[in-house]
């Protein structure tokens, strides 16, 4: 429950949040034109005027909306970004590991194994940003523990942490482990960020080039 205030919402818990639409707000996928799954600059640039912390979402996986957060909004926008989280699920690796969605909410520890893979590609896409992450695995009613312990012992095989959190039955005190987290990387100040291509290049291919090649494999 929140009251709404000019696009801030105070949560019930004494936090703050705000909220401005992106591009792709309310549009279907068929007129999105320039979606790129980020908010915009001025939004980022408030946030960060207004708070210690400020946390925004490149939507739609680490091949498309955080590289062009990474490509694009930050190099645009004079941002430096300090960390990343990466948010995973039970349900979507195991999709990824060929369970059809209608037996999504069983136990397959099988597939979910097939599907780790998919994990580690994105976890080496943010990372080659020079950004350090951490994975957020995101428990929903279905995953089993079998499952869980699964994603986490491989993310660590990674050398990344995985923080399992439970926002989605337990509010903000199921996130409070992943904050912890992730001021953990802020403390330690190792981000290096750097986009993937230089944009004074004079030739098209150059510029296309690395970057479908290091996200898609």
């Amino acid at each position: 429950s929140y009251s709404e205030s000019a696009g801030a919402f105070h949560l019930t818990d004494g936090s703050q949040k705000m909220v401005k639409n992106s591009l792709t707000g309310k549009l279907q996928p068929w007129k999105i034109t320039r979606a790129y799954g980020c908010n915009s600059i001025i939004a980022t640039r408030t946030a960060l005027a207004l708070g210690d912390v400020v946390i925004t979402e490149a939507g739609f996986g680490s091949d498309l909306g955080a590289e062009k957060f990474f490509d694009i909004k930050c190099r645009v926008g004079e941002l430096n970004p300090e960390a990343a989280v990466l948010v995973a699920t039970v349900r979507s690796l195991k999709m990824q590991g060929g369970l059809d969605k209608a037996s999504l909410a069983k136990e397959d520890l099988r597939a979910l194994e097939r599907g780790l893979p998919h994990l580690d590609h994105h976890v080496k896409n943010v990372q080659q940003f020079g950004v350090p992450v951490v994975v957020a695995l995101n428990r929903i009613l279905s995953d089993t523990e079998a499952e869980l312990r699964m994603v986490m012992d491989h993310a660590t095989t990674l050398g990344v942490k995985v923080v399992l959190t439970d926002v989605w039955a337990a509010g903000g005190a199921g996130g409070e482990e992943l904050a912890r987290e992730v001021h953990v990387l802020l403390d330690g100040k190792t981000a290096r960020y750097a986009p993937l291509y230089d944009v004074r290049s004079n030739t098209i291919d150059s510029r296309r080039a690395p970057t479908p090649r290091r996200h898609v494999g």
